[in-house]
């Protein structure tokens, strides 16, 4: 019965898959709306995004998968739990919404089919972990252009074990756990940290990635580049540091 029980969300959303895509006349209303044939790309700008989702979800049927869903320049100030159930999306992007809180449930429901996912824009001040936390599908995650300040041992990211690139540039970023990428430093290849405010490379933090070929460390208040601040990094192709103060570059360390 567990394993029938596991077997029906995959058989659903393989039923999804092969039916045919409208882009229903109440829908072209509110939104950008084009029909593909592996899914429907939405672009939406709408004053009361609450009322946006219930329409989408009475459309369900009709619409299939959502194979992008992007909703910008509206007022959500707390982006509440459920507020995606019955839906499936691929690609979500909530940008320029003036989100301040993810509630943890948030994202229910798109665990087993949501890949990409961008908050870029809006008034987070701290990583949304718990909201995140059940996303074992995602690939891309945005968070650019927030007010995150500290990337604290308490916002570690789980273990996404797809992802592979995660995009945190333009925050208040100025320090970071020596923990924080942990879970995901066997399949993570591109980290943005550019225009924050660290003073110094979080070389503990970025350390040990097996995959990461680009780290983007410009715009930000580096002045010193210690020795061995890089290391561990076997294929690290592309390292960004532009537009820093950098006047000092120490190729060994000198024991005292």
């Amino acid at each position: 019965m567990r394993r029938l029980k596991l077997f029906l969300p995959a058989l659903f959303l393989l039923v999804l898959l092969g039916q045919s895509k409208a882009c229903p006349t109440h829908i072209q209303s509110l939104c950008s709306c084009v029909d593909e044939q592996d899914g429907v790309l939405l672009n939406c700008t709408s004053t009361n995004p609450t009322q946006l989702l219930q329409v989408l979800k009475s459309s369900q049927a009709e619409l299939g998968l959502l194979k992008l869903l992007s909703i910008h320049h509206s007022q959500l100030q707390v982006l509440p739990a459920d507020f995606f159930s019955g839906l499936y999306i691929k690609r979500l992007e909530l940008v320029e919404m003036g989100i301040e809180q993810v509630e943890g449930q948030a994202f229910a429901g798109l665990e087993p089919v949501l890949q990409e996912l961008s908050l870029r824009g809006n008034r987070l001040k701290a990583m949304p972990i718990q909201a995140i936390s059940g996303l074992s599908s995602l690939l891309r995650l945005d968070l650019s252009s927030n007010e995150i300040e500290e990337l604290k041992a308490e916002d570690a990211l789980p273990r996404f074990p797809k992802l592979f690139e995660i995009e945190l540039s333009k925050n208040k970023i100025s320090g970071m756990h020596k923990n924080f990428f942990d879970a995901v430093k066997g399949s993570l290849q591109t980290i943005n940290l550019g225009h924050n405010q660290l003073m110094e490379v979080p070389a503990p933090a970025l350390r040990g990635f097996r995959q990461l070929m680009a780290l983007h460390l410009h715009n930000n208040q580096l002045k010193t580049i210690a020795a061995m601040s890089f290391m561990n990094l076997p294929v690290l192709s592309l390292l960004n540091l532009a537009s820093n103060k950098v006047f000092k570059i120490l190729l060994f360390e000198i024991p005292f």
